[in-house]
């Protein structure tokens, strides 16, 4: 996280929390703070969808005064040591993944990381397959 302050490029860093895997990158605070305001903002303006054209632009600039306070209230918590991650990629063990602009992990949290090339591996698929039949028996 320090590193990132410096303005070093990085790949993506990949960390394990809670049985959900996340896919992000590591940036400048003042890059985390512009990507919490804008998600909020555009949080905000898809509230009220505009109908017209020429209500978005009104409708824009409400969203961004929202997605700004209530960014600069938020704030970043320094009580809790918490890595931040940009245009974030959180896969759960089952299911449909989400994407964010931003995601905050408390650094207690994280089981594991790694950063640079990985390769997919696939497990052995050793199935079977029964099928039975019942057939009824004439008798007492």
């Amino acid at each position: 996280m320090q590193a990132a302050e410096t303005g070093a490029q990085f790949p993506p860093l990949k960390v394990m929390a809670g049985g959900a895997l996340y896919i992000g990158y590591v940036g400048t605070k003042a890059q985390q703070e512009e990507a919490l305001r804008a998600n909020l903002s555009e949080h905000f303006f898809e509230l009220e969808k505009p109908k017209r054209r020429s209500d978005a632009e009104e409708v824009y600039g409400r969203a961004t005064a929202q997605g700004s306070q209530l960014a600069e209230t938020l704030g970043t918590d320094d009580s809790t040591p918490t890595l931040a991650l940009l245009n974030c990629q959180v896969w759960p063990s089952g299911g449909d993944g989400v994407e964010s602009r931003v995601v905050y992990l408390p650094l207690n949290a994280i089981d594991s990381w790694w950063i640079g090339s990985q390769s997919r591996l696939k497990g052995r698929r050793q199935g079977s397959f029964f099928a039975g039949v019942l057939v009824p028996i004439d008798g007492e």
